[in-house]
């Protein structure tokens, strides 16, 4: 899901791009979206998250929703200041700087 409405450069520089992983995942990634196996929605803007038993649904401000899902993974692109959460023990990844949640 894209908030964008295009999916510009998504999917990175695949073997022009800087990192060469990088550039690799982009290629899988977007593999994955041409063979179907992931949809891909852009233009998603999301005003509220619903619980359902154990799931999440996502509804956009244009009244979309999409299916219901166990987990979320949010990736903004952004890289917060967290130092004012030091002495708050949150199970956060050092590397990516997010927690994990799952729901139920």
């Amino acid at each position: 899901m894209l908030r964008r409405g295009t999916e510009g450069n998504t999917f990175g520089g695949g073997d022009a791009d800087e990192l060469p992983a990088r550039g690799a995942l982009g290629q899988r990634s977007k593999a994955t979206v041409t063979d179907g196996l992931v949809d891909l929605v852009t233009g998603f803007r999301t005003e509220r998250i619903d619980l359902h038993g154990s799931q999440a649904v996502l509804a956009a401000e244009d009244g979309r929703t999409l299916d219901p899902a166990d987990r979320l993974v949010v990736l903004t692109g952004f890289r917060p200041d967290l130092s004012f959460l030091s002495e708050v023990r949150l199970d956060l990844d050092y590397r990516l700087q997010v927690l994990s949640r799952r729901f139920g």
